[in-house]
């Protein structure tokens, strides 16, 4: 549960940036998790839970204005698409370079 928590609340900061500074806010939050530094958030960026669509949790927004945001897992999921053209367990665990 304090994982969920952990993922909901990053949630609700990064959604309440401006669209602009969401990109600096991920990079730090991957890299935290890439470095080792802060093994919680790799931990709330790979959680299967997490990435599924399907459910609620780590979704701060709940309902049907929630549906349109999802987790932050779900986030870096996307943002690793893009960036390094990989998932974003192989991101964070360094498997990618």
């Amino acid at each position: 549960m304090e994982l969920f928590d952990s993922a909901s609340r990053i949630s609700e900061i990064y959604f309440q940036l401006p669209v602009p500074e969401r990109d600096k806010f991920m990079c730090n939050l991957i890299e935290q998790a890439r470095s080792g530094e802060n093994k919680r958030m790799r931990q709330v960026l790979s959680n299967k839970v997490l990435l599924d669509k399907t459910n609620n949790w780590g979704n701060p927004y709940k309902g049907k204005r929630g549906k349109a945001f999802g987790s932050i897992a779900q986030e870096a999921q996307s943002y690793c698409q893009i960036h390094w053209g990989a998932n974003v367990r192989a991101v964070v665990y360094g498997l990618v370079s």
